[in-house]
């Protein structure tokens, strides 16, 4: 058994039977993944468990050497079988800027496009920047929120938050709240 077999049937059980399935290899595998990661999104509640076990086992795969024969290398199978349909569902492409970098992103274009017009990917590679640029700016907002928090500012705010909610002391008599 090959090392990406053991690899995939350690991270997808669940998928034993595709895993074992030797005539379509690592190639098969990876149709079956993007079809899997489809289903992940359309249900109910999205399968997030799942969806981040596609993106860390692609993550290890592209870390393996690569070979000489687009049979057996990982980062071919990759590419083929699941990163150029990715623009394909709406549902995944629209949760990508959360698993891929821009510079990822920006390495992807000739496998995007190749579902997809010049202005098809020009909409999907500005949604995803846009939808990148979102995330930076949340995340930076929470780091300026969490710097403030620190020390007195800290104190403050929570001798403040126990002044507006009433707490139980260790007695079970109640302390703080309005007046």
């Amino acid at each position: 058994m090959d090392e990406w077999q053991r690899q995939a049937l350690t991270t997808f059980p669940e998928l034993h039977s595709q895993i074992n399935r030797t005539q379509d290899g690592i190639h098969g595998l990876w149709a079956d993944l993007f079809s899997a990661v489809v289903a992940a999104y359309r249900a109910t509640p999205v399968n997030e468990d799942f969806i981040r076990r596609v993106y860390e086992y692609a993550a290890w795969c592209v870390r393996q050497p690569q070979t000489s024969d687009a049979e057996t290398d990982l980062s071919s199978a990759i590419a083929v079988g699941f990163l150029q349909n990715l623009p394909l569902d709406q549902h995944v492409f629209n949760d990508l800027h959360r698993w891929l970098s821009v510079e990822t992103f920006e390495g992807c274009k000739t496998l995007f496009r190749y579902h997809l017009s010049e202005e098809e990917y020009s909409k999907l590679h500005d949604d995803f920047l846009r939808k990148k640029k979102d995330v930076a700016i949340w995340c930076l907002c929470l780091s300026k929120i969490s710097k403030c928090l620190r020390g007195r500012e800290l104190f403050s705010l929570c001798s403040s938050w126990l002044m507006l909610f009433p707490q139980p002391d260790h007695e079970g008599q109640t302390v703080g709240g309005p007046g």
